[in-house]
């Protein structure tokens, strides 16, 4: 799954709290993702998200979904293999399950080693690279907050098995 940031809630107040922002996409979520593929230098995916009906867990693009919002910049193109590949940083704008792994994937630019998305497997990677780097918002008492995230280290390791030496939030 994905590795990084976890919001969590220690008093049902902040819990109420962090509920209002995320139904009013106070919180936002940047994370970083390599893709399979060139990735346009940036871009916005605006596309709706439902389930697949035809595999569990699964979701798509789908007409009839949810809208979602994908944001994102291309911050590195590396060539592993023979193949191209995208690390991008993402400005998650709404929180569909999935959503990062089916906007690029539509694309076809799926997640590298995202087994359900189409990914290609890239060395000992067994799951999809895609880290929750930075959370934002205010606080309670009206301060901002920012909380940041390095990545961890399978996907640092996977990183410089494919030639790539730093990475910055």
């Amino acid at each position: 799954g994905t590795s990084g940031l976890v919001l969590v809630a220690k008093t049902e107040e902040y819990l109420d709290y962090f509920l209002g922002l995320f139904k009013t996409r106070k919180i936002h979520k940047k994370y970083i993702a390599m893709v399979c593929g060139e990735a346009s230098f940036w871009g916005s995916i605006n596309m709706p998200i439902g389930r697949n009906g035809h595999i569990f867990g699964k979701f798509g693009v789908r007409i009839e979904g949810k809208n979602a919002l994908t944001l994102f910049e291309r911050i590195a193109s590396i060539n592993y293999e023979s193949k191209k590949f995208s690390l991008v940083k993402i400005d998650l704008k709404t929180g569909r399950t999935h959503q990062i792994r089916v906007h690029f994937a539509y694309l076809g630019w799926p997640l590298v080693s995202d087994r359900i998305y189409g990914g290609k497997m890239v060395g000992k990677l067994t799951r999809p690279f895609l880290h929750s780097c930075e959370i934002s918002f205010i606080d309670m008492e009206g301060k901002g907050v920012v909380y940041k995230s390095e990545p961890d280290i399978d996907l640092k390791n996977t990183l410089k098995l494919m030639g790539y030496k730093t990475i910055k939030n």
